[in-house]
């Protein structure tokens, strides 16, 4: 059905701070099975791995996920211009995050 993996972390063997956060489901499992899946996910990585933020990077053009990120309370940061190659062609990346103290308020 998909994969939730998590990378690129901030912090050492005492202390996480923070990682990146990377996703792909198939289509069939969009919908309340990959929001049920972020809500568990999120809530173990600040509960059990003490994260205080968590952030992806996506395509500007992919709505959907922007829209799945932001329905699980990632907020827009940034848009690194030119960051990567895609199909041979510079590509903006836009950065969203979530912050232990922000997940906790809802």
């Amino acid at each position: 059905m998909g994969f939730v993996f998590l990378d690129n972390f901030v912090g050492d063997e005492t202390q996480l701070y923070s990682a990146e956060i990377t996703t792909c489901f198939d289509k069939k499992a969009w919908g309340n099975f990959t929001r049920y899946s972020a809500k568990f996910f999120l809530k173990k990585c600040f509960d059990e791995f003490g994260f205080q933020k968590l952030k992806a990077q996506i395509y500007p053009d992919n709505f959907r996920v922007r829209n799945f990120l932001k329905d699980c309370g990632f907020e827009y940061e940034a848009t690194l211009k030119n960051e990567t190659l895609r199909a041979g062609k510079a590509q903006d990346i836009e950065v969203y995050s979530i912050y232990r103290s922000y997940y906790y308020k809802k």
